[in-house]
């Protein structure tokens, strides 16, 4: 970028180098196109001569009235004493002396010191292939190291910087509890909040509690059930297991029971 700026002013100073030396005029353009508005301008204004080099300029129509003085290139409107090109009251009394505006008009808007200015030469230099080779060490950047704690993301604001209006300062707001819609706290400072969140604490504990009893309670009486249908179960298989053998001993063949059987067989 430094290399870009030190290229673009050697151009500019060359062209307006030229430019200066080919223009005809004693003062520089644009100086020159407003001291041509201001005495266009002078027209209206009636300058009376007081004696010396100081005029009373009054205006034609509104009765204004300012005071000009050539010899100190200064008049009350203070135009001329700011910018440096006589105003339109200053040029209304220069007329009066059939005198020439542009011999007021300070010295920087003139030729010369445009061509002082632009008289510098700024040489060119070679590229970075043709430089001296150094003998220092090449410079490093510095070694980084990371700051403890939290990185900022926000910029540090001056003291004078615009503050942006888009986003409201939670300064001088007055904190609402979202419980019980007082202000001055939240709700975790909340006093009958912390009351409600205890009562619905102990009656959630409350109905926890009953749950599980009602929960034990069920598993009990299902499991009474099922003993219950499982004594029934066995219950009715041994009579069945009765009925079948008395059924054997009837049909009289001789059959005996299976379970006599196996007592038998065990036996043996």
């Amino acid at each position: 970028m430094m290399e870009w700026i030190r290229s673009y002013i050697m151009s500019r100073f060359a062209s307006l180098r030229e430019k200066v030396h080919a223009y005809s005029g004693d003062v520089m353009p644009k100086p020159r196109k407003r001291l041509d508005k201001e005495v266009e301008k002078s027209g209206n204004w009636l300058p009376v001569w007081a004696g010396g080099s100081k005029f009373e300029v009054t205006h034609g129509f509104t009765m204004d009235k300012f005071i000009v003085d050539l010899s100190n290139h200064t008049c009350t409107c203070y135009f001329w004493d700011l910018v440096g090109i006589p105003c339109r009251h200053a040029v209304a009394a220069i007329h009066y002396k059939l005198e020439n505006p542009e011999q007021y008009v300070h010295p920087y808007y003139k030729k010369d010191a445009y061509r002082t200015c632009y008289a510098p030469i700024i040489t060119p230099i070679n590229g970075q292939q043709l430089w001296p080779t150094s003998d220092s060490a090449p410079l490093l950047p510095p070694i980084y190291k990371t700051p403890p704690g939290r990185p900022k993301k926000l910029r540090r604001r001056e003291a004078d910087e615009y503050v942006s209006h888009s986003k409201l300062s939670k300064k001088q707001i007055a904190m609402k509890c979202s419980s019980c819609n007082a202000y001055g706290h939240n709700v975790r400072s909340c006093k009958k909040g912390q009351k409600s969140k205890e009562i619905r604490n102990a009656s959630a504990t409350t109905s926890t509690s009953a749950a599980r009893r009602s929960g034990r309670a069920a598993s009990a009486s299902a499991g009474r059930a099922a003993s219950a249908s499982a004594g029934r179960a066995a219950s009715a298989s041994a009579a069945r297991r009765s009925r079948r053998d008395e059924e054997d001993i009837r049909e009289g063949g001789r059959r005996l029971p299976e379970h006599i059987i196996g007592s038998q067989a065990s036996c043996n």
